[in-house]
């Protein structure tokens, strides 16, 4: 049986070459990441929430790029170049009666590593992904080199040599940990794309007698059964040792600050020059791009919480109003409905808002902390009437703490729909007569209103409403914003 090897990685100019595709990486939006990781500590005490102190507490440019290129060179390449070999090496793979031989597998030694914070991040708000960030980890110009035998010899140089080019990429997903006790690496996978099939100067009748493999190369069986391959051989290990690897200089962080309370977790995309301004000339901190954690101890709230603030929400009638439960139908009064007449549909209109307290921000605010825990219960939501073409819903909100500033947000609940001009359009509410955040202190409070005696409307708070255990006016003005 004749036959000829292949060369590797060399391609005339008079070679036949058959491309394929499939998905392109860097995906739409990715941006070359050379895996910079940078920990910021700071104590955050919530009644003195701009009096902080951070501190870089770790910092290294190149962590999760270096510990990409030390786990494939050093734990998978090898393995996974061997499997290659292996699988296609394997008689009638790609048809009856068709052997590739002799198949070597060069695979790259380092990659490049590209983030697409755009799909998912956790930058401090909730998204559709979670705490996470897809990173590819891009390996390009492997080969597959190997010639091919047929069971029945064939005239002349009848066994040509073939060879392929191909690009690698793991997509990563990192698991951005809430705490300092967590596995970094979630998952992996593995995508063969932009492959190139090199004849090397086979005839005519050759190639027909090998058309089913150029076929397999040229279509998409190559790109699926690599991507298979590289999976079963690759994606665990690339897994497992990259949590090893970035791990070590984790735990190193990890130790000193959980022993000292430091606990909170919360992830940052810096992605420019003016994220970076916000940072307010923090030292040692890797270039853009670079994911930012910051690593919170806070002063826990005190478990006394007599406070309470009391307002209402008003907007105009012609904008809408919400859908009741019982829509239609007339039913008993909530408790603390106004005058105890209200019908069953505006009974329920209370339910359409919800009003949450949060403790202030910290030195990053503006640049988008948002709390993880809300205070205050809702003791009073309901509807109190109309007034010069207003709707108008009181509500309470108490135990809340003191010599805490505070800021209060209104947001629209999933319990009720609209109709008119609100069922389609954004909600949005603005503090109406007051400063937007308070801090209540020790004192006299006012004197308690019966649930629902909203009108007319209190007068507005003003703006620093800072004196009192409880504090009226309150209110909120909504207004529509087109979607």
């Amino acid at each position: 049986m004749k036959w000829h090897r292949a060369r590797v990685g060399f391609v005339t100019v008079l070679a036949v070459w058959l491309s394929t595709s499939g998905r392109l990486p860097p995906v739409l939006g990715a941006v070359p990441y050379p895996g910079g990781v940078a920990v910021v500590s700071n104590v955050f005490d919530p009644t003195s929430p701009t009096n902080s102190n951070p501190a870089v507490a770790y910092h290294n440019p190149s962590l999760l790029q270096n510990a990409a290129n030390s786990v494939w060179s050093n734990a998978v390449q090898q393995n996974a170049a061997y499997s290659f070999q292996q699988y296609f090496g394997g008689g009638n793979l790609i048809a009856s009666g068709i052997t590739l031989n002799n198949v070597v597998c060069n695979l790259t030694q380092t990659g490049t590593l590209y983030a697409t914070p755009s799909d998912g991040l956790d930058t401090g708000k909730s998204g559709p992904h979670g705490n996470s960030l897809t990173l590819q980890y891009v390996l390009p110009k492997n080969s597959l080199d190997f010639f091919c035998t047929t069971a029945t010899p064939q005239p002349g140089s009848s066994n040509p040599e073939f060879s392929c080019t191909f690009d690698i990429a793991f997509n990563i997903v990192i698991q951005l940990p809430a705490t300092l006790r967590a596995n970094f690496v979630r998952s992996s996978s593995a995508t063969v794309y932009n492959v190139k099939f090199d004849t090397h100067h086979a005839a005519a009748g050759v190639l027909q007698t090998f058309d089913s493999v150029v076929t397999f190369f040229q279509g998409p069986a190559f790109l699926t059964q690599a991507g298979a391959c590289l999976n079963r051989s690759a994606d665990s290990a690339m897994t497992s040792y990259l949590n090893a690897g970035v791990g070590l200089p984790w735990d190193f962080i990890a130790g000193p600050y959980v022993q000292a309370g430091y606990s909170k977790l919360t992830w940052q995309w810096i992605g420019s020059a003016a994220q970076m301004s916000t940072l307010r000339g923090l030292p040692n901190l890797p270039s853009p791009p670079f994911l930012l954690a910051f690593l919170e101890r806070d002063i826990p709230i005190s478990n006394d919480r007599p406070g309470w603030v009391s307002g209402v929400i008003r907007w105009n009638a012609s904008l809408g109003q919400p859908i009741s439960h019982n829509a239609g139908m007339k039913t008993t009064p909530k408790p603390g409905s106004h005058g105890g007449s209200t019908s069953g549909s505006q009974a329920d209109w209370g339910d359409a808002f919800t009003i949450r307290a949060y403790a202030q921000s910290d030195f990053r605010e503006p640049t988008g902390r948002m709390p993880t825990a809300t205070l205050g219960v809702v003791q009073e939501r309901s509807y109190v009437g109309e007034s010069n073409g207003q709707y108008i819903v009181s509500y309470r909100l108490g135990s809340l703490p003191l010599n805490v500033p505070l800021w209060l947000q209104i947001f629209d609940s999933a319990q009720l729909r609209w109709q008119g001009q609100a069922a389609t359009a954004f909600h949005v509410f603005q503090a109406d007569g007051w400063g937007g955040k308070i801090t209540l202190r020790p004192g006299p409070a006012p004197p308690p209103r019966r649930p629902g005696s909203g009108l007319p409307i209190p007068p507005p708070a003003g703006n620093n409403p800072a004196a009192d255990v409880g504090v009226l006016g309150i209110n909120f003005r909504m207004s529509l914003r087109a979607p």
